[in-house]
């Protein structure tokens, strides 16, 4: 099952950044909550966000797994999301 995102294809962003504050922004998320459930730092997320930088695929997983994305959806090749179903936790290598 697919499922549309709150707003029309229009206003979803084209970048990796824009797509990473878009779903931040759906889930009601502070760029300090966001950083905290993905383990980066607060400056990191708002780097991605200003197209600054851009996250490794490790940390487009983890967006994708704490907001119930798709990893398709926040690089851009689709705009659509399907969920993942079930709750996961991320843990640390460290």
């Amino acid at each position: 099952m697919e499922f549309k995102l709150k707003a029309s294809k229009q206003e979803i962003p084209a970048s990796i950044g824009g797509r990473v504050r878009y779903v931040r922004a759906l889930h009601d998320d502070s760029i300090s909550e966001m950083a905290e459930k993905i383990g980066v730092t607060p400056p990191t997320i708002r780097s991605w966000e200003r197209g600054r930088t851009a996250p490794n695929i490790d940390y487009v997983s983890r967006i994708a797994l704490a907001y119930n994305v798709s990893t398709a959806f926040l690089i851009g090749n689709i705009d659509y999301y399907k969920p993942l179903g079930g709750r996961f936790k991320l843990y640390s290598n460290n």
